[in-house]
């Protein structure tokens, strides 16, 4: 059986940005399933009107999104990439067009995980298409593709962290075990941003929801121990290093 790339979406309250979430992987992934925290707001209706366009989405609910390894763990050891993403990633199409035909054909089989970049927005202008944030690296990396062929099993930790957090993974090679892991394979090092396969930007600090209500530019949502302040902002530390640059998103916006 062949090389499967299957995509997770773990969201709550995504309505801004969830439908171009979608749109962006649909082609990349042979199967995605969404899977919702009690959404409040428009999340659940588009991820359904997107349902009814392509049948590879599937929708799940889950009540406590630490128990979100249950719907990983039975695909360990298969012959199957995991593309974890989440409400407020918004992923190159173009890139992952390039980067699919590449996995398929089994160019990735003896590396873990892929590694790309990821653009943190602090700001978004939507009518020219431009941002301005911090890439990663330097600053905090949250790609999620997985190679699930090395596994052995992707054992739950009983509930005490999200799926993507879990460090109990056992591998096929039993040299390797959480903290020390095969091969990743850094496309940031081989690429520039412009022309990385692999690129991702992150609405995380933006509003993303239309049940938001908050004037300040720090979204609620953030974990209030990661905060820092200075003169202009309130967000996670981690993922501001480096230099601030502008950006020209179009092509995640199409």
């Amino acid at each position: 059986m062949g090389i499967k790339i299957i995509g997770f979406c773990f969201v709550k309250n995504e309505d801004i940005y969830i439908e171009q979430v979608l749109k962006n992987i649909i082609d990349f992934c042979d199967e995605v399933t969404v899977v919702d925290n009690h959404s409040t707001d428009n999340t659940l209706s588009i991820v359904k009107k997107y349902m009814k366009k392509y049948s590879k989405i599937k929708l799940e609910h889950i009540d406590d999104i630490r128990l979100s390894q249950i719907y990983i763990e039975k695909f360990a050891g298969q012959n199957k990439w995991l593309f974890g993403v989440d409400g407020d990633e918004l992923y190159d199409p173009i890139g992952l067009k390039q980067l699919r035909p590449e996995i398929l054909r089994g160019k990735y089989q003896k590396v873990w995980m892929l590694r790309g970049f990821f653009f943190h927005l602090m700001d978004l202008d939507m009518k020219n298409k431009m941002g301005k944030g911090y890439l990663a690296p330097p600053s905090k990396d949250p790609n999620k593709l997985y190679n699930l062929s090395l596994l052995r099993s992707w054992k739950n930790d009983n509930g005490l962290s999200p799926a993507y957090h879990c460090q109990t993974h056992v591998f096929r090679n039993s040299k390797y075990y959480s903290g020390h892991y095969p091969k990743k394979q850094k496309l940031y090092k081989k690429f520039k941003w412009d022309n990385c396969p692999l690129r991702c930007v992150h609405t995380r600090m933006l509003k993303r929801s239309s049940s938001e209500n908050y004037k300040n530019s720090i979204n609620p949502r953030i974990n209030i121990s990661d905060l820092i302040k200075d003169k202009k902002y309130n967000f996670r530390e981690k993922y501001r290093i480096g230099k601030k640059y502008r950006k020209n998103l179009e092509v995640f916006f199409k």
